[in-house]
C-alpha cells in the first residue's frame, strides 16, 4: 500500500508540473496558474516533471538510484513552488510525502546501514577463500567413529572442504503471540574457517521497512533491528547473547555409539 501511494504521488505530482511548462510557453490556457512563469522557469517545471516520472519508473524497476533522482526532483520542485507560492503552495504536501521514503532509502545506502555492514562481513569472509583443500581420511581420525562413518557415507572424502554456504529464506513471523504474521525475507552466510555467521533480515511494519542484522563473529554475537533505517528497536548483545549463539551454532548433536551406547557430543 505504501509503495502504491509513493508511486501514485510521484507520477501525479510530476504530471502537475507540466502545467508550469504549458503556462510558460502559452501552449494552452492554464487558469489554475495566475502568476507569470518565464520560459527558463518553464523548462525547470518540465525538468521536474520528467524527474518525478523517471523516479517512478526506477522505483518500479527497483533500481537503486531512484532515490537520487527523486531527491533532485523534490529540490527543484520545491524551489519552483516557492517561486510561485500563491498558486503552487499545496505541492509542498506532495513533496513532504515523497521526501520521507527518499530519506529512508538514502540512509539505507550509507556504509553504516545494516545491509552494507552485512555485505562488508560477507566480502571479508569470501576474501579468505583461496585454493580449495580436499578432505582426506587422515583428517577423520580424531572424530568419533559414527561421525567418520557418516562423512564417508556422504561421499565427502576426496571432495573440497566446505568453506562457506549461503542460504535465502522467505517466511512469516510474529512480534508477539497475539500479533498477525508478517512476511520476512532473509539472507544468511556462514563461514567455517573462522566461525562467522552474518544474517540480514528485511520486513515491514505499518508500511515502514524493517531491517535487521545478526552477526556472530568469533566469540561475540549481536542482533540489531531498525525501523525505516532510522529507529533502532532491538540491540541485543553481551554475555547472554553470546551464550545463546554458541548453543545455536555448536549445540550438542547426540550420537549413540552402537558399540558403547554412550552419547557423544560434537
Amino acid at each position: 500500500m505504501t509503495k502504491i501511494l509513493f508511486l501514485s504521488v510521484a507520477v501525479v505530482h510530476g504530471l502537475i508540473h507540466l502545467l508550469g511548462f504549458v503556462k510558460a510557453f502559452n501552449l494552452a490556457s492554464v487558469e489554475q496558474l495566475t502568476q507569470e512563469i518565464s520560459k527558463p522557469a518553464g523548462m525547470f517545471w518540465l525538468l521536474a516533471a520528467l524527474l518525478f516520472l523517471t523516479t517512478g519508473i526506477l522505483y518500479v524497476l527497483k533500481n537503486d538510484s531512484w532515490w537520487m533522482v527523486g531527491a533532485a526532483a523534490v529540490i527543484i520542485s520545491q524551489a519552483l513552488i516557492i517561486s510561485s507560492w500563491r498558486d503552487a503552495k499545496y505541492g509542498t504536501i506532495a513533496n513532504l510525502i515523497l521526501i520521507v521514503p527518499i530519506i529512508i532509502a538514502f540512509v539505507g545506502q550509507l556504509p553504516t546501514s545494516y545491509e552494507n555492514r552485512f555485505k562488508s562481513e560477507v566480502k571479508k569472509g569470501l576474501s579468505r577463500y583461496s585454493t580449495p583443500e580436499l578432505l582426506t581420511e587422515d583428517e577423520l581420525v580424531h572424530l568419533p567413529p559414527p561421525v567418520q562413518k557418516y562423512i564417508r557415507y556422504c561421499g565427502a572424502i576426496g571432495k573440497e572442504k566446505l568453506h562457506n554456504f549461503r542460504a535465502e529464506f522467505q517466511g512469516k513471523f510474529k512480534t508477539s503471540p497475539d500479533s498477525d504474521f508478517q512476511d520476512i525475507r532473509a539472507v544468511q552466510y556462514n563461514f567455517f574457517d573462522e566461525p562467522t555467521r552474518a544474517f540480514y533480515i528485511e520486513s515491514s511494519m505499518y508500511g515502514l521497512p524493517i531491517s535487521g542484522l545478526h552477526k556472530y563473529v568469533g566469540p561475540n554475537a549481536t542482533m540489531q533491528i531498525k525501523v525505516a533505517s532510522l529507529l533502532q528497536v532491538v540491540d541485543a548483545k553481551g554475555p547472554e547473547m553470546n551464550r545463546s549463539e554458541r548453543l545455536l551454532q555448536f549445540q550438542y548433536l547426540k550420537i549413540v555409539d552402537s558399540k558403547s551406547g554412550s552419547d557423544i557430543p560434537l
